[in-house]
């Protein structure tokens, strides 16, 4: 064997060795390397979602004790009787009388994640039917002043184990001026019943109203849409004054507005010529009247009138009022 073909031979063989150790670190490392890599990678996204996961499964747990605290818990048995109880305490301690309470059975409340989008099929088939809680209505009647009615709904309002009044109704019973005003109230109040530890048990308490409830009340009560109000006193009709009569106007001088324009002298008779100032224009005979004045001479340049046992004379171009003012003395 020739020295080169040796080295052929030689350098073959380690190549070869190489190559096989190359495909048995990338068989038994890189490989499983790279799937641990990937194993990891997926434990820290799982362990992420896992703890927000957690995060809102403690809010939501948070939220549900706060639910549950505000809910009337223990034995159903005695649930009717110790609502009622309670109802009549409430109205009592509003001043209401004659109070009356009655309730409802509870009424069944599946679980809302049965019928919610977004989760699993399966489990929301095994909360179909599944019940977590009862809803309860009580009704609440009594009489008394506006300000008991208007306390017994706000106190309603204020009880930590009341979700609210669902219908009320407020009618008065005896409104007169002498007697105080009374009211009757009935309101329907809706309650949470669970069965799970937290929840109010034994006797329901009556909670005090805060100040902010009882501001809010006072403001209420003085808005009382059924005071009654004083009777008006009867208006005396005040005598109108007597005006007196308005003086007539002084009735306008004789001949006012006239004025003697000319004079004509012609084989039929005399005349005068007046002008009045609206234009009007009227020629007189000896003898004839102009009002109350009668035309009784005619000069040359001048007409004589008659007013009763009174004459004055009128020039050419003077009225005949002027005239008659300067004939008296």
């Amino acid at each position: 064997m020739s020295p080169k073909l040796k080295l052929a031979i030689i350098a073959g063989g380690v190549i070869g060795a190489g190559l096989a150790g190359y495909l048995a670190y990338e068989r038994l490392y890189a490989q499983r390397a790279e799937e641990i890599r990937t194993a990891i990678g997926n434990l820290e996204g799982s362990n992420r979602r896992l703890e927000v996961t957690m995060r809102n499964d403690a809010e939501v747990r948070r939220d549900l004790e706060a639910i549950i605290a505000t809910a009337i818990g223990g034995e159903r048995e005695s649930l009717e009787h110790r609502l009622r109880t309670a109802g009549s305490a409430l109205a009592t301690a509003a001043g209401l009388q004659r109070v009356e309470v009655d309730s409802l059975p509870p009424q069944a409340l599946g679980n809302p994640a049965a019928n919610a989008r977004g989760i699993a099929r399966g489990f929301r088939q095994s909360l179909q039917g599944r019940v977590d809680a009862g809803l309860v209505r009580i009704q609440i009647e009594g009489r008394g002043s506006l300000e008991s009615v208007l306390k017994a709904m706000t106190l309603a309002e204020a009880q930590r184990w009341s979700l609210g009044i669902e219908s009320w109704t407020i009618k008065p019973e005896r409104v007169a001026a002498d007697q105080p005003a009374a009211f009757s109230l009935t309101m329907a109040l809706s309650v949470l019943f669970v069965g799970d530890d937290g929840a109010i048990v034994g006797d329901i308490p009556i909670d005090p109203l805060d100040e902010v409830a009882q501001s809010r009340l006072a403001t209420l009560v003085s808005f009382d849409p059924f005071r009654t109000a004083p009777k008006p006193q009867p208006a005396v009709a005040a005598k109108p004054q007597q005006r007196p009569a308005p003086t007539p106007p002084a009735p306008p001088p004789a001949g006012d507005g006239w004025t003697l324009v000319g004079v004509v002298e012609g084989r039929s008779g005399q005349f005068a010529i007046v002008v009045h100032r609206d234009g009007r224009r009227r020629t007189l005979a000896l003898g004839q009247n102009l009002g109350s004045l009668r035309l009784a001479a005619i000069g040359s340049q001048a007409a004589t009138f008659e007013l009763g046992e009174e004459r004055f004379q009128v020039q050419n171009g003077e009225a005949l009022a002027a005239a008659r003012e300067r004939k008296r003395p």
